[in-house]
C-alpha cells in the first residue's frame, strides 16, 4: 500500500517542521535516500511512500497484518472537512492510502478492511 501525505495546508505539521529543515533541497535528498517519491504543490509538499501490509512478527515470525492502512484513508476525515478538501482535488487531501499499484481504495473495500479488524 500507499501511503501518501501533503505537509502544509493548514492540517497538520508543514514540510518544514515535520523534516525540521526549511531546505528545499536536503528535503528531497532525504526523500531519495529513504525511498520516499516527493513532489511540490505551491508551497506544500506531497510525499507517497510503498509500505507493506504484512509485516513478519518478530518472535514467532508468522506472517502479521501490521499497517495504518485505514487509517489514514481519506475517509477518516470528517465528511464536511472532505467535502470540502475535495472541491479542491485529491492533491488537497493531508493524508490518503492507495493500493500498491497507485490505485484509489474504495470505500467499500476500506469499510471492508475495517471490519475484519
Amino acid at each position: 500500500w500507499i501511503y501518501r501525505r501533503r505537509y502544509g495546508g493548514g492540517i497538520g505539521l508543514d514540510w518544514q517542521q515535520a523534516f525540521q529543515s526549511s531546505d528545499k533541497a536536503y528535503v528531497k535528498k532525504y526523500c531519495q535516500v529513504n525511498q520516499i517519491h516527493c513532489r511540490w504543490l505551491e508551497q506544500d509538499l506531497i510525499t507517497e511512500q510503498h509500505h507493506s501490509g504484512i509485516v513478519s512478527h518478530p518472535d514467532t515470525h508468522l506472517d502479521c497484518w501490521f499497517n495504518h492502512m485505514s487509517f489514514f484513508h481519506h475517509s477518516s476525515l470528517p465528511s464536511e472537512l472532505l467535502s470540502l478538501i475535495m472541491e479542491q482535488g485529491f492533491d488537497y487531501l493531508p493524508f490518503d492510502t492507495l493500493w500498491g499499484d497507485g490505485t484509489s481504495i474504495s470505500i467499500e473495500e476500506i469499510i471492508h478492511i475495517r471490519m475484519l479488524y
